[in-house]
């Protein structure tokens, strides 16, 4: 049988203004999922049930793409708040509640 690996939960919850990149990596430089550039206005703007056992979200504002700003994560789900807008941002640890719809 195949060994399968446990999969987390990762989301992010927008309560900002402006528009931001968003995507996971293996902590290693690899771009496991990338969600791209989203808009604040989305309520939701991370979502995602496969994530591996390590795994860093990361989190960029447009007009400062060099603000690169990440969390890391071993064995977990995990849920973050987006807040502020592209000058001035805060990335925060939430309850899963707060991302999982």
């Amino acid at each position: 049988t195949p060994h399968m690996t446990q999969a987390y939960y990762t989301g992010i919850a927008a309560n900002c203004a402006g528009v931001f990149n968003v995507y996971v990596t293996d902590c290693n430089g690899k771009v496991i999922r990338n969600k791209g550039r989203v808009n604040c206005a989305s309520q939701h703007i991370l979502d995602w049930y496969d994530a591996p056992s390590v795994y860093c979200v990361h989190l960029n504002p447009q007009l400062h793409p060099k603000d690169n700003r990440y969390k890391y994560v071993q064995n977990a789900d995990s849920c973050f708040e987006l807040r502020g807008n592209e000058i001035s941002w805060s990335f925060h640890d939430k309850e899963l509640i707060d991302c999982q719809h």
